[in-house]
């Protein structure tokens, strides 16, 4: 039987966060490559998504939305809260205004 994502958060451990990612990191990636148009960019917001989500994993409630809308929108994430274009020239260490 497949855990849920909230098992998985849930669970605490390393490797279930891996399992977790395993199953969201390539939607993450594309959203984030559609976002900001660059490659490069798209893969350290994903990895800092990631990162933030490992750290706020409690936080997560199935009940208010998806994994996936949770990595990409939710406060607490580290996703772009600017526009795309804005979140690519901060993620590349640019201004953004």
């Amino acid at each position: 039987m497949e855990r849920s994502d909230e098992q998985l958060l849930a669970a605490g451990g390393s490797l279930e966060f891996g399992l977790f990612y395993r199953r969201y990191a390539q939607h993450v990636l594309a959203y984030f490559a559609r976002r900001v148009r660059d490659a490069e960019a798209a893969a350290d917001l994903t990895a800092e998504t990631f990162a933030a989500a490992a750290v706020a994993r409690e936080r997560f409630r199935p009940e208010r939305g998806s994994a996936v809308a949770w990595l990409t929108a939710s406060p607490g994430t580290s996703s772009p809260t600017t526009s795309g274009a804005d979140a690519g020239r901060t993620a590349r260490g640019g201004s953004s205004g």
